[in-house]
C-alpha cells in the first residue's frame, strides 16, 4: 500500500508462506481497512478459495475473519462484499470437503460471525448481493424454484421474497427486481418489497415475449428493461416502467440491439 501522494510503501498482508498468495482484496467504504483473501496452493498450481483477513489501511496486525479453511477451500477471490455502513463483510464460504457451502457475515474488524444460510439437500446457494444501504443481503437458492430470500447481514430469519431469476436491488434498497414465468406463464419483470410482500408486475409482456436485461435509474424512479420476441416474430425492444403495476408501456423499437 502507498498513499496517493507517494511516500514509503507499507506491506499490509502478513508474511506469506511460499505456497500462499493474496488473491482478491477490497477497501472498506470509509477507507479505513483493507479486506484481503489469502489462498493456499494445494500443490496443483491452481489458485482457488482462501481465508479472509482484515487490516488497517495504514498497516498493522491482520485479523482472520473467516474460520481457517482447508487448502483449496474458503472464499473465492474478491467475491465477498463489505456493507456500505462499514460494518460487515458478507461472503460465500466452505470450510472443507465435508462441510456445506454457507453464506456468512462477520464484523469488518472481526467478531460476531454469523451464518446467514447453509446449503441443504436440493437447495444449493447461488448468487448473493448486498443492498446499497447495507441493511439487507439477497441470496438465491439454485433449486428448480430459484427461491430468492433476504436477510439482515447481522443474521436473523430469512424472508422469501420471490422465485425466479435474480436481477437487482433498486438503488434506494426498497425493492428487489426479478423475472419469473411462475405467475403469468410469461417471463415478466416483477418487483417486491425488500422485506417481502407488495409484489408488482412491471412488464406484462405479450405471448412469445420475455424480459431480458434490466437497469434501474440511480433515483429508483424508472426501470428500463429489454424484451425479446421469439417464435414467428423476432425482435428486441427497450421498455420503461415507473415502478408501478404495469398497464401500458412506453416502447422504443431497437431492431439492431444485440450484445
Amino acid at each position: 500500500m502507498n498513499a496517493t501522494a507517494g511516500g514509503l510503501l507499507t506491506e499490509l498482508s502478513f508474511n506469506l508462506a511460499s505456497n500462499q498468495d493474496v488473491f482478491g482484496y477490497l477497501i472498506s467504504p470509509q477507507g479505513d481497512r483493507v479486506v484481503y483473501n489469502v489462498t493456499t496452493n494445494p500443490g496443483s498450481g491452481f489458485i482457488g478459495d482462501g481465508n479472509l483477513y482484515s487490516v488497517l489501511i495504514g498497516g498493522g496486525t491482520s485479523t482472520l475473519l473467516t474460520t481457517a479453511a482447508d487448502p483449496g477451500y474458503g472464499v473465492f477471490g474478491a467475491t465477498f462484499s463489505i456493507t456500505s455502513d462499514n460494518q460487515r463483510v458478507v461472503y460465500r464460504y466452505r470450510r472443507d470437503a465435508s462441510a456445506p457451502v454457507i453464506l456468512e457475515a462477520v464484523n469488518l474488524a472481526g467478531g460476531n460471525r454469523v451464518t446467514l444460510y447453509s446449503e441443504a439437500g436440493a437447495e444449493p446457494l447461488g448468487v448473493f448481493r448486498v443492498s446499497a444501504d447495507g441493511l439487507w443481503v439477497l441470496f438465491q437458492q439454485t433449486s428448480s424454484t430459484g427461491a430468492l430470500r433476504t436477510i439482515p447481514p447481522n443474521g436473523g430469519s430469512a424472508t422469501l421474497v420471490g422465485s425466479g431469476s435474480f436481477r437487482q436491488f433498486l438503488p434506494d434498497s426498497s425493492r428487489v427486481l426479478y423475472t419469473t414465468n411462475a405467475v403469468t406463464g410469461r417471463f415478466d419483470l416483477f418487483s417486491v418489497q425488500v422485506f417481502g410482500g407488495g409484489e408488482r408486475n412491471l412488464s406484462r409482456v405479450e405471448d412469445q415475449v420475455q424480459v431480458g436485461d434490466v437497469l434501474a435509474s440511480p433515483d429508483s424512479e424508472w426501470i428500463v428493461y429489454e424484451v425479446e420476441g421469439y417464435g414467428a416474430t423476432s425482435f428486441t425492444e427497450l421498455r420503461v416502467s415507473d415502478g408501478t403495476e404495469a398497464q401500458t408501456q412506453l416502447r422504443l423499437f431497437l431492431p439492431s440491439l444485440r450484445r
